[in-house]
């Protein structure tokens, strides 16, 4: 059976489809499906080296968030994990916004559809700074009772949503080395060790996971 490829390569791909330099805007918008928040058609490709640019740095980072929580595929971020991305930031809205912008660009890629793309764009409206305010370091998320992830990547939104581990440490854990217990170590930022007692149903789920490799 033929290998699935890479995160990386099928953000490439996608990058590809999405490149709309030395081509008509103006008419790549009148043709395009896609509906800005105000119901205006906007263009499907980005027209500029710059917003090329930021749309490619943007994808690749998104595509190792998603990684990083168990996904391997484009298809499988979902509206869930496009809101945990972004919420996962220390930004202003019109950072957001940008974000939602580009998502809109490539949604056909994912496992979103523009409906649930612009209600998150209204959700963030309300819920974040403005240019000027000071983005306050979160990492709580709305709506946690919709969120679903692909089973392999549960432990580790578990850790990262009620422990506050970084995506890293939630992913990378040395079974022998850092689960005594309940007790959970693991290397913090800066280089300081930590411990937290976790749940014994998450105890197990990791010792489960780690066994099944």
């Amino acid at each position: 059976m033929a290998r699935r490829s890479s995160l990386t390569h099928q953000i490439q791909n996608v990058l590809k489809e999405v490149n709309g330099i030395g081509t008509s805007k103006k008419e790549s918008r009148e043709n395009s499906g896609i509906k800005a928040a105000n119901g205006h058609p906007i263009s499907p490709k980005f027209h500029s080296y710059k917003s090329l640019t930021n749309a490619r740095r943007d994808f690749h980072n998104l595509g190792r968030f998603a990684k990083e929580i168990g996904i391997r595929n484009l298809s499988e971020i979902n509206i869930e994990v496009v809101e945990q991305w972004i919420r996962s930031k220390d930004i202003v809205y019109h950072t957001a916004s940008n974000y939602i912008s580009e998502i809109l660009k490539i949604q056909q890629h994912l496992d979103v559809t523009q409906a649930e793309i612009q209600e998150l764009r209204k959700e963030l409206k309300i819920d974040m700074p403005r240019k000027g305010e000071i983005a306050q370091s979160t990492r709580s998320y709305k709506h946690l009772e919709h969120i679903t992830l692909p089973e392999r990547s549960q432990v580790a939104f578990e850790l990262q949503r009620d422990y506050g581990l970084r995506a890293k440490e939630a992913t990378h854990i040395h079974l022998e080395r850092q689960l005594h217990g309940n007790t959970l170590k693991y290397t913090s930022k800066g280089g300081k060790l930590m411990k937290k007692e976790i749940t014994p149903t998450l105890a197990s789920k990791i010792r489960e996971m780690a066994k099944n490799g």
